[in-house]
């Protein structure tokens, strides 16, 4: 078992409605699931949540072989997330003054899972932008900073990956070649995936979809 999700529910502060609620979901390695739903469904929220951003008002989740909730410390949550999760959000959220290379170098040093030149490499490679290693994030499109970002999670050796968005900026043939590579991912790692998308494209590679 990869994840465990366990009623899992969240409000706002002191609101009386429920953004969600009574979330199950258990991933096994080789599964990617499609996460769809309305804007304002709570489908970042949730993202977030199971990332271990942020904490649930209710309900739990298993990784690793361990389980956190609303009472688990910051600490050892950063502390999972910064080895078990490889996280891609919708703006990249890369280090402006990193090149491409030192924040992948940085993404596998934070994770303990060191990596060499030739491998980070190889993993730009399979993304098309491995002639932007030397480049800073602000000097390529956002189309090719959504791709870097992907190969900063990879890089980690994640077990789980969670995205937002991952292909929104990107045209067709880079939308398959992340959505392809994040698939062989999984299923070559032992790993598994949550996509928070509105590109039907998704279903393509998902083995399951979860409407919020």
């Amino acid at each position: 078992m990869v994840l465990h999700v366990d009623s899992l529910g969240f409000r706002h502060g002191l609101r009386e409605d429920w953004l969600f609620r009574g979330i199950n979901l258990t991933l096994k390695p080789g599964e990617l699931v499609w996460l769809r739903g309305a804007s304002g469904s709570g489908k970042s929220t949730l993202l977030s949540i199971v990332s271990l951003l942020r904490s649930p008002t209710e309900g739990s989740l298993t990784l690793g072989g361990e389980t956190f909730s609303k009472k688990t410390s910051e600490r050892k949550r950063s502390a999972m997330r910064a080895k078990y999760i490889g996280l891609i959000l919708q703006d990249s959220d890369l280090v402006d003054s990193l090149t491409v290379n030192e924040n992948l170098q940085l993404s596998s040093t934070v994770s303990r899972h060191l990596s060499d030149q030739s491998t980070r490499m190889s993993v730009l490679n399979e993304l098309g932008v491995q002639q932007l290693s030397d480049a800073f994030p602000t000097e390529i499109s956002g189309g090719q900073r959504q791709r870097c970002a992907v190969a900063r999670a990879l890089i980690k050796d994640p077990k789980l990956i969670l995205a937002d968005e991952p292909t929104s900026a990107l045209d067709p043939e880079n939308r398959n070649r992340v959505l392809t590579l994040i698939q062989s991912y999984c299923i070559q790692n032992g790993a598994a995936a949550i996509i928070v998308s509105h590109d039907a494209a998704t279903q393509d590679v998902a083995t399951r979809i979860l409407d919020l």
